[in-house]
Formats: structure tokens, sequence, C-alpha cells
């Protein structure tokens, strides 16, 4: 219970640090149930494929994928490496999902499934001709309205999507100018999403794309496990219980770290161990697996504030669906300052000219803090033995303008 206390006590008081799950079992079987197993992630994975065409008609220049690339960054790893003063044992690679096409961000993948299953659903229903009598909803601090207002709209839907006080002004800029209607909220994001879902059960013909509960988005998510396995075959990365695989993913409501550590624990079992970054100001689901009171629990109730300057990660409550899933499955978190963003922003921009989000920098100390901690010891294996594959969330359609302040220092509060 020690350690358990001295992180609440760290977590209370805002500072940085990284917890070891103590209820973490890596060789615990995935619970499924009828909405989410290997089977949905199959089917989600099918209905991506049927899209392809439209998404390439629909937005030229993409090839119909939402999918985005692995790759090394011996500079960033070298810079971090001075600045820490400590040498990384093991090998460090970025998944690119701040460029994924048309969203370009995470949510492009949960998102655009979700709006990809209703229409389909729709369509089976003899209404596929009628999707603008039909409308979605979401609560959103900002990328999964994009996501759900691109495609939404690109389909013909009625887009409403209700955003927190949090969310960019670009992003809502955006979303009007394809035609989405956006309600603004001085409050947080529970509060935007309280708002859609109540506005939508009011509506026989509205669909609310729920991120503290939605299935559909999870599945979505957890489709990038295959996508990663296929790339680290290319990149001849070997994956077993004596090379592990540890993943560090920037976590908000948790829908979407949730699905993609579902997938992985699906493809990879025992052999990858899965850590959720978050700010110290929102560690919604280090509170909740701290705590045992998972989604019961929110960061203001012991005093957080929930403001960050990483938007996507501005959440005060852990998702239900993520926490009942993968309650054993984790095995830490970690939190991390806005300054450390914003450092870790500029130095990616400068070692390897990418320009990604404060969110999406959340997961890239997460390698040293876990070699530091002793982590590799208790699981028993060597720590130049792993792969650190680091999730980066968004980022890339960002306006050149708004990258430029926050390369300059100035961010956009």
């Amino acid at each position: 219970m020690g350690e358990e206390t001295q992180a609440y006590k760290m977590l209370l008081a805002a500072k940085e640090q990284f917890w070891f799950n103590l209820g973490y079992e890596a060789q615990a079987p995935l619970k499924e149930t009828k909405e989410v197993s290997p089977l949905t992630i199959d089917s989600a994975a099918a209905r991506f494929k049927r899209f392809e065409s439209f998404l390439k008609e629909a937005f030229p220049g993409t090839n119909g994928q939402i999918q985005s690339s692995v790759r090394t960054l011996p500079s960033f790893v070298e810079r971090q490496e001075a600045a820490s003063g400590r040498l990384l044992a093991g090998r460090f690679l970025l998944k690119e999902d701040y460029a994924l096409p048309v969203a370009g961000s995470i949510k492009a993948r949960g998102g655009f499934h979700e709006v990809m299953e209703v229409a389909e659903r729709l369509e089976a229903e003899g209404k596929g001709g009628e999707l603008d009598q039909f409308e979605l909803a979401v609560g959103s601090t900002g990328n999964l309205g994009l996501s759900i207002g691109l495609l939404g709209s690109a389909l013909g839907f009625q887009v409403k999507v209700h955003m927190s006080a949090d969310a960019k002004a670009w992003k809502k800029e955006k979303l009007r100018s394809h035609g989405v209607q956006v309600f603004e909220y001085e409050s947080d994001y529970g509060a935007a999403v309280a708002a859609g879902r109540k506005e939508c059960q009011v509506s026989p013909n509205c669909h609310f794309v729920d991120d503290e509960a939605s299935a559909s988005l999870f599945n979505g998510y957890a489709v990038a496990a295959r996508e990663v396995e296929a790339q680290l075959k290319t990149e001849g990365v070997t994956v077993d219980s004596d090379h592990p695989l540890c993943v560090y993913l920037p976590c908000g409501v948790g829908g979407g770290p949730g699905g993609v550590a579902y997938g992985l624990k699906h493809i990879y079992g025992d052999a990858v161990h899965v850590f959720f970054a978050e700010p110290v100001q929102a560690p919604a689901a280090m509170l909740g697996w701290l705590t045992g009171e998972f989604a019961g629990t929110s960061v203001q109730d012991v005093g957080l504030s929930n403001v960050t300057e990483a938007d996507g990660l501005a959440v005060g409550r852990v998702s239900p669906l993520v926490s009942d899933l993968l309650k054993d499955q984790l095995a830490g978190f970690f939190t991390v300052t806005d300054e450390r963003l914003k450092r870790d922003l500029v130095t990616m921009y400068e070692t390897e000219g990418l320009f990604l989000e404060p969110s999406a920098l959340a997961g890239v100390r997460g390698p040293w803090d876990v070699e530091a901690s002793g982590f590799f010891e208790k699981v028993g294996v060597s720590a130049d033995q792993v792969t650190h594959l680091v999730w980066s969330t968004g980022g890339s359609i960002v306006p050149e303008d708004v990258q430029r302040e926050y390369i300059e220092g100035k961010g956009e509060r």
C-alpha cells in the first residue's frame, strides 16, 4: 500500500510520476463481450476495406486507407538522452498517427469506423439515400469531433459537435467550414458529452457517438494493432516474451488507447506491455486505476483542475468501457506537465522536423521512465531487448500559424 499512497500523494500534488499498476496481470486473458472481441475487430477491419474507394473519391490525395507509418527518431532520442543523462537501452519507434489521412489524428480510426457503421446500418435498412435526414452528434475536446464531422458531412449526414472550452479555435473553424454545426460550452468535456447525449435522446433520427462507452469506436481503434503487427515484421522486429514490445499511449477518456491496447494484447499477449500517459492536471485513468474506483471518480473530485494545453487529454473521468475491459491489462501509467509537453514539441520539431500537438507528445518520455523504474527486472527481461513504440496521436492538420506559435513558445491560450 506504500507505493500506492505515495503515488496518490504525487497525483494530488500534480507531480510528474510513473506508477506501476499493482493489479497488472500480463498473462490475464482478454475479456470478451458481444460488442468487443477478436470477431468484432475482424468486422471493423473489413468495414475499413469496404470504404476505401469512397474515401479515395471523397478525399482526393488519399489512398483510401486510414493507416500511418512507423519510424525511428535517432536525432530526437539523442537529444532526449543528453537532456535526461540516461541512454536508452532498447529500440525507440514512433507510430505516426499524427499524420493519419483526412483528420490528422488517432480519432480518425475510431471516429471514421463508427460513422461508416452507422451509414452501413442505414443502407441495410433501405435508407442509404436519405442520410441527409439523419443526424450524427458527438461531444468532443476536438479531434473526435473533427473525425465525425469531416466524414459525416462527406457522407451527407447532418452533424452536430458539442465542444468543451478546451477545444482549439481552429478545430471549431474547420468543422464549420465543412457545414458542421458546432456548439460551445464554457465547462469541460463531460458537460459537452452530456449536452450532446441529451439532445440526441429526443430525436429518433439522431445517432450519438459516445466516446465514453462506444464499442464501435473501440473496435475501430483496435484495428490499428494489426497494422502495427505487419509493420514490425517489415522492420524485422521480434516480439516475444524475451523481446517485449512496450507501447506508450496518450490517454484522455481512454477509448483510443484502450482500443489499441486491446488489439495489441490480442495479438501479442504477455509479450506486450501498455502504458497510458496523461497530463498532471487530468490523470483520469491513473486516478481510476490507483483508487480502484475507475469511472466512479473524477480528477475534479480530488482537487485537480482538468485544465491542460493537451486539449485532447483534458478529461476528468475515464471510460467505464475501457476500465471494464482492461482492468488487469495495463502495465502502468505516467503523468507529464504542460511544460514538458511544450519542450518536447519544440525538440521534436528541431531534431526531426515533425510537428505534433502537445497531447501527442505525452508518451515520448515513457521509455526512459519505464527503464528507470525497474519494470523490466520485475517482468524478467533485459532492457536492451525491448522495443519501445510511442504513439503520436495528432498534429499534421494544425494550421501553420498555430504551429509557429507553439514552436516559438507562445502556445494558443
